[in-house]
């Protein structure tokens, strides 16, 4: 009889699309090899962008791992050995790890006493990742037993994670096509605020750095007051179980006198980090640029304006009055409302609040 039976394999390469079912899948793997627990890691050079999940693990213990201890005797040892690879590592690093913090905070609270590492080679720019299996007291008794079971189910493991680094090719194109027939300013975030893709119309709002901003790879606020709530808002939809997630709004404001930015926060699921094809949760943000320049050019081809009455209907837009907008133009005062009411009848509008409102909803030139 196969270790992975066909209810964990499924679940497996469900999870390899959806990281909220990771959990689930490596409970049933540490079950099945006859571990304690399980978990697959992605160390990267920055790790603040690596990825762990677990199952049945201590979740205060896995946050401080990830926070203070990924360079530890194990991880030093694993940076050093070939892709698939099965190794008991607590029991070539004990001296190494005797009296540390790491042992002291993360294994001792917990009861491991081995882990056993199947690495996996094929991510980019991965310092070291792959399955870990803990075991407890009694399950270290029988490691040669275990090391057989996970040398069996390698295979179907590591299919687990070439599947999880396909999909991640798969829906970064889909997501970042997606993001570019979005008329919005409209970008992808993980929990801590990395931003994934972005559109054209939120790389040039965050150029702009009137409300939002990229500072080392993170997104933020332009305003300190601004940072604290839009932090919360995007961890708290990235790590709402399924059923609780909803959407939040966010007024941010700008640094100058410009109107605040309005950001609709929603949860995205299963969106790949591009370097380590491992999914996990995002937030997409969809952001209103509250002072938008339309472009006439846009109004002659939607509409058939012509080149005057699309230059002051943009004006109008933009918030000019119609005074204002004919001083811009230089022409006479009834000749910007004779301009006007032609693009008021083209537009299938009546009056210049409608007109405003209605070219505010349309997306900016490219």
């Amino acid at each position: 009889m196969a270790v992975l039976s066909q209810l964990t394999l499924e679940k497996l390469h469900a999870a390899a699309l959806d990281p909220g079912l990771w959990p689930e899948a490596l409970t049933e793997v540490a079950d099945a090899v006859g571990a304690q627990g399980a978990m697959v890691h992605a160390m990267a050079p920055d790790p603040r962008d690596s990825v762990l999940h677990v199952g049945r693990l201590d979740p205060d213990c896995d946050r401080l791992y990830m926070q203070q201890y990924q360079i530890n005797p194990m991880s030093m040892l694993l940076m050093r050995r070939r892709p698939g690879e099965i190794l008991p590592t607590m029991s070539q690093c004990r001296q190494e790890l005797r009296r540390t913090a790491f042992k002291a905070d993360i294994l001792t609270p917990q009861r491991i006493e081995e882990i056993t590492n199947l690495l996996y080679g094929g991510w980019e720019d991965v310092l070291t990742g792959g399955f870990g299996f803990c075991l407890n007291a009694k399950g270290a008794e029988t490691t040669a037993g275990h090391l057989a079971k996970v040398a069996e189910a390698a295979p179907q493991l590591t299919l687990a994670l070439d599947l999880a680094r396909h999909l991640n090719g798969t829906a970064r194109r889909n997501w970042s096509a997606m993001l570019e027939t979005m008329d919005a300013a409209a970008l992808l975030a993980d929990a801590g605020g990395r931003v994934i893709l972005a559109n054209r119309y939120a790389e040039r709002l965050l150029r702009r750095g009137h409300w939002l901003r990229v500072h080392a790879g993170r997104l933020q606020a332009s305003r300190a007051a601004d940072e604290a709530k839009l932090a919360a808002a995007i961890r708290t939809t990235v790590l709402a179980p399924v059923t609780q997630r909803r959407r939040s709004r966010l007024s941010l404001r700008a640094v100058g006198n410009e109107p605040p930015c309005l950001a609709v926060i929603a949860a995205a699921p299963a969106i790949p980090v591009a370097e380590f094809g491992l999914p996990r949760p995002a937030a997409l943000l969809i952001l209103r640029d509250p002072s938008p320049r339309t472009d006439p050019a846009l109004l002659r081809s939607l509409f058939g304006m012509t080149e005057s009455e699309a230059r002051i209907a943009a004006h109008i837009a933009g918030g000019l009055s119609l005074g204002a907008a004919a001083q811009r133009e230089r022409i006479a005062h009834t000749t910007a409302r004779t301009h006007l009411q032609a693009a008021f009848g083209k537009v299938g509008v009546h009056s210049q609040s409608a007109l405003a409102s209605l070219l505010a909803r349309l997306p900016e030139s490219d």
